[in-house]
């Protein structure tokens, strides 16, 4: 349940999340473990990231046919880092392709994309962070999983 949550603004916007992807017959899965106010990151920084990927992966496995249709997502806070990652279903993408992905401007999806992923990366190395993406095996099925290292501040 979102409402175990302990940080209201990310519960709701996963809470809103959950709801537009099961609209569509797909589920999110999560575990959050971030506190109200310990974080050296506002929640709308947390929140922005999380948008984009969330995004992405719903739009993915809405327009894709996929045995399963399941979003994984992990906010893990300590006093050291933040780890964030979303993992959705999707083909093997090949290392070019990935490093593809984050060039702005870039989409297999159409003209006039490819904002979301470059945006991050911005987002993400202004916070002395780092994005990991790796294709990951689970229920037979490959997924993609976008993992967010953000440092804490060492006040």
């Amino acid at each position: 349940l979102v409402s175990l949550i302990e940080n209201p603004l990310i519960a709701g916007f996963l809470y809103r999340k959950i709801q537009e992807a099961e609209s569509v017959g797909i589920k999110i899965q999560y575990n959050v473990m971030f506190g109200k106010n310990n974080s050296s990151y506002s929640e709308y920084d947390i929140i922005e990231m999380l948008w984009i990927l969330l995004d992405n992966a719903i739009e993915e496995l809405q327009d894709e046919v996929y045995l399963y249709k399941n979003i994984w997502v992990d906010i893990i806070e300590s006093k050291k880092e933040i780890n964030m990652s979303v993992s959705n279903v999707i083909k093997n993408y090949s290392e070019d392709l990935i490093q593809k992905m984050f060039i702005k401007g870039y989409s297999n999806k159409g003209n006039g994309r490819g904002i979301g992923l470059s945006k991050l990366k911005r987002m993400v190395k202004a916070k002395q962070g780092e994005i990991i993406v790796s294709n990951e095996k689970k229920d037979n099925e490959n997924y993609i999983r976008f993992h967010i290292m953000l440092p804490q501040d060492k006040g």
